[in-house]
């Protein structure tokens, strides 16, 4: 009895490791997503109310959820202090600080990084640019996030249900 209950704690507690493991597959696609629409709210925000940048940060924040919302919401915080900081400064911190509590890949921090550099720094049209470089750079990786979802959330699933049944084995 005893055995048969410790069994059942193993392989569940297994599966729900190769389940932890299966979501950061299954939560990058849906926060590059996320991620394309708050800048798309955010290009609206620039390019055709000509909202100031701390304000436009502010509102997509208000509108992004989750983790993105830290992004934009920090940016934001750290433009209306007035601090020194540049936009480039400020976009770059919130990425950086606020990257770990993502899914997204160093690839990924680095593209938002890029497009800080020259988000609210050049002329409408180059702006406009910019905005589209970077839809086409999240338009790729969520390509490829959608593919590592697909092959590798099903593996890692897998693999934790059938590393516990092994455990098992090995201890009976």
């Amino acid at each position: 009895m005893v055995k048969a209950v410790l069994s059942i704690i193993i392989i569940l507690s297994a599966s729900f490791i190769g389940y932890i493991l299966a979501y950061k597959y299954v939560q990058r696609p849906r926060q590059i997503k996320h991620l394309l629409l708050s800048l798309q709210l955010l290009e609206t925000e620039i390019l055709y109310l000509l909202t100031p940048l701390p304000q436009a940060l502010k509102k997509v924040a208000g509108k992004s959820s989750g983790e993105l919302k830290r992004l934009f919401a920090e940016a934001s915080v750290l433009l209306e202090k007035k601090d020194g900081f540049s936009i480039e400064d400020a976009w770059r911190q919130s990425v950086e600080s606020n990257y770990q509590f993502t899914s997204l890949t160093e690839e990924d921090k680095e593209a938002l990084i890029d497009f800080g550099m020259s988000l609210g720094t050049v002329d409408r049209d180059h702006q406009l640019k910019n905005f589209h470089f970077i839809y086409a750079q999240l338009k790729k990786q969520q390509q490829s996030a959608e593919e590592l979802r697909s092959k590798n959330e099903r593996m890692y699933r897998s693999l934790g249900i059938l590393l516990g049944v092994a455990i098992v084995i090995l201890f009976l």
